[in-house]
């Protein structure tokens, strides 16, 4: 199976990087013709049934990336678009939903101003908090360009739906809805914002210092939903449960849990990623299998892949699985070369991995990186954990009408926010690379590969002549 992903893997990577470029038929050759001929080679001296199934997998594997996506590029851009502007314009264009809505603001009538999007533009009303991935609208407004899309204020009655969608995507845009609602009922604005952020995974509410804050110290990861958050989630549950029922009962309402929790986020790639995983392990656990977290990363990829390829140009796809991957094949040689040991060691073991891992496509994305991140996750990532617990306590208690618990939540956030506003004073904690190409980012890995893979080996094996030499 792991062959077979990347053979589909590299053909939708050729697919959205080299169709628009050279077409569909030359680069199915591209991919098709080293195949056939290794395939021939494999198989002149002597025909292997074996050899032959692996070459035709790996064959149909790799055309069915490049067709799913260049058939998911053409999706994604045969929607009707707004001609290129560079100044507000009013139009009315047909849009294809992509997100789910989340709560831009509280308007001053008390409503909410919900912004929903659209592949790269943005609709923004009172009436977006009906929309959900799938739909088609027809959307009357004002448009605010940039980039290659924009933000679109539409009209009072400015949304007409075209075509409604898949349904049970309907119910969870409710949820989401109906959830935020909840929220505004939280007064203290640093733990509304928290409830937004951490559980919808909206971080409009956020102040602009704090996101700055984090992102400069490394630790703005945190409010975005991903596996730490279905981790302490989900085990943190089975912890609990497991006093009172039996073990797999207790893993079986977690993963019922991160479900919801799923839906309640939004489903975004790195949230998707952590859930599918978390399922996929409790059901192997379930059926008195061991689980293998690289095989269960690599059939989540897979999956997800399958579903939508062109998640290879989502940012928060490509960190997410990178990271993951990272923390289970680089923590251990980590923990075991620095000699770190317990709970805090874990820690930093996993997270000096995950960054290793991902500054390089850091700096391919966003020209910078936090080179304090693995300090700063080490006394953060045990105190968020507090804090994420008492934001879904308070989210409980709320709708009982208690409120009390939000005074820790703001102690405790504001502490994080100092301490990472304290950490992040010196000028050298967050460095900028110009210029930071795919060619920087492919020597960087290749780099990165061989200081964790290739440099063991050869000492291994040069110890090993030694010792024969002996």
């Amino acid at each position: 199976m792991k062959t077979a992903f990347f053979a589909y893997l590299a053909g939708i990577l050729l697919s959205v990087n080299l169709i628009n470029i050279f077409g569909l038929y030359p680069v199915l050759m591209i991919y098709s013709a080293p195949a056939v001929i290794h395939s021939i080679i494999r198989l002149a001296p002597s025909f292997d049934k074996k050899n032959f199934f692996l070459s035709a997998l790996l064959l149909f594997a790799g055309i069915g990336g490049i067709l799913s996506g260049w058939l998911a590029d053409g999706i994604h851009t045969d929607s009707e678009k707004p001609d290129p502007v560079t100044a507000p314009v009013t139009i009315e264009a047909v849009f294809t939903i992509t997100g789910f809505p989340d709560v831009r603001e509280i308007a001053p009538n008390g409503k909410l101003v919900f912004s929903v999007r659209a592949g790269g533009y943005q609709i923004i009303s009172e009436d977006a908090g009906k929309l959900y991935p799938s739909m088609s609208v027809t959307v009357h407004g004002t448009l605010y360009p940039y980039g290659g899309g924009g933000s679109i204020y539409a009209s009072t009655n400015g949304i007409a739906v075209q075509e409604t969608g898949i349904a049970p995507l309907s119910l969870i845009a409710a949820l989401r809805n109906n959830t935020s609602m909840h929220f505004v009922r939280t007064k203290n604005p640093v733990t509304r914002a928290l409830l937004f952020s951490l559980i919808t995974g909206n971080r409009a509410f956020m102040s602009y210092s704090d996101l700055q804050s984090f992102r400069m110290s490394g630790i703005v990861h945190l409010l975005a939903l991903s596996g730490l958050h279905v981790g302490l989630i989900s085990f943190g549950i089975v912890f609990l449960l497991r006093r009172v029922m039996r073990e797999k009962t207790a893993y079986l309402i977690s993963s019922f849990a991160v479900m919801g929790y799923m839906a309640l986020g939004g489903m975004g790639p790195s949230l998707l990623r952590a859930g599918l995983m978390f399922v996929l392990y409790t059901f192997l656990r379930g059926i008195g299998r061991k689980p293998d977290f690289i095989d269960i990363l690599i059939f989540s990829a897979f999956v997800l892949l399958m579903i939508d390829p062109l998640l290879v140009r989502n940012i928060g796809f490509v960190l997410s699985y990178v990271s993951t991957a990272a923390i289970v094949l680089f923590s251990g040689p980590v923990r075991s070369r620095l000699g770190l040991k317990g709970y805090y060691g874990n820690i930093f073991a996993g997270t000096l991995a995950a960054n290793t891992a991902t500054l390089p496509f850091l700096f391919y994305y966003f020209q910078g990186a936090s080179l304090i991140a693995p300090l700063t996750n080490l006394l953060v990532i045990p105190v968020f954990g507090v804090i994420l617990g008492l934001v879904f306590l308070h989210f409980l208690l709320s709708l009982f009408g208690i409120f009390f618990v939000e005074a820790a939540v703001d102690a405790l956030w504001s502490g994080i926010g100092g301490f990472s506003d304290i950490l992040t004073r010196p000028g050298f904690v967050y460095i900028h690379i110009d210029g930071f190409n795919w060619l920087c980012l492919i020597v960087s890995l290749l780099l990165i590969a061989g200081i964790f893979f290739v440099y063991p080996r050869i000492r291994y094996r040069s110890a090993a002549f030694r010792d024969k030499s002996a």
